[in-house]
């Protein structure tokens, strides 16, 4: 019998994974400036790429590398670094501000540590420094001292291609169709053939002429049941609808296969 052949084509969109690098920000100096600027750092490394980590080092690794930089000691820095923290780089950040009588001067010094190379540092002054000189000071260290992650394209997956058929009909059904009413059919003959005849010799007689002619009308619908099943299911031969996705386009349309 005729089956149809359904096929499922499935395509994965080609993803753009980013190159993260981890980084964790520390900040110190100021108070009333340290949370600002560690907001701003951090939007600025996921704006570039980079993935911010919250807590970058143990509370006690934090002291110990404070005071490292307290002693201006970056050999020691770099090795806590090293050794301790959870990122794959450190942007250690102070800001210290100084009055010049009528205003403020902020000094930001910015460290970058990444495991496994030297350290580089950058430090400016923000002279009469406001909020946004300060914002502005910040994003130039930032654009010349932390290289900025570049997304690169993925490996596109391999398209996937699963074809589901159901099975076909057996003809094992058809022949046992076939064999029943061949049997009926010689069953409903010797009844009708051994009949007792009404002679009158007897007072009563069995008559097997009218089950045996039922059972051989039975048998020969049962074989033609049989044959038909048997023709219908023909020789191989499949057809259906196909449906084909492309990168470039696809299109829907009838298969058939002899």
């Amino acid at each position: 019998m005729r089956h149809l052949t359904f096929v499922l084509l499935t395509m994965v969109a080609i993803a753009r994974t980013a190159d993260a690098r981890s980084v964790g920000v520390v900040v110190t100096g100021e108070e009333i400036m340290q949370t600002p600027l560690r907001a701003q750092i951090e939007s600025w490394l996921r704006a570039h790429g980079h993935e911010a980590v919250a807590s970058p080092f143990e509370p006690n690794a934090i002291n110990l590398l404070v005071d490292c930089f307290v002693i201006e000691d970056k050999t020691c820095a770099r090795n806590i670094v090293e050794q301790s923290a959870k990122a794959d780089a450190i942007l250690y950040a102070r800001v210290e501000t100084v009055s010049n009588g009528t205003s403020r001067d902020v000094i930001l010094t910015m460290h970058w540590f990444v495991k496994g190379q030297d350290p580089v540092e950058e430090r400016r002054v923000c002279r009469g420094c406001t909020d946004q000189a300060m914002r502005t000071t910040a994003e130039s260290i930032l654009t010349s001292l932390v290289p900025a992650e570049t997304a690169k394209p993925s490996a596109a997956p391999a398209i996937k291609l699963v074809i589901v058929a159901p099975p076909r009909v057996s003809r094992t059904v058809p022949a046992i169709a076939v064999g029943v009413g061949v049997a009926a059919l010689i069953a409903g003959g010797v009844l009708y053939a051994t009949s007792a005849t009404d002679d009158g010799t007897q007072p009563r007689y069995r008559d097997t002429r009218p089950p045996g002619i039922g059972l051989a009308i039975g048998g020969a619908i049962a074989i033609g049941v049989g044959v038909i099943m048997m023709l219908r299911e023909g020789p191989s031969r499949e057809t259906g609808p196909a449906v084909a996705i492309t990168p470039h386009g696809g299109y829907i349309g009838w298969t058939s296969r002899f």
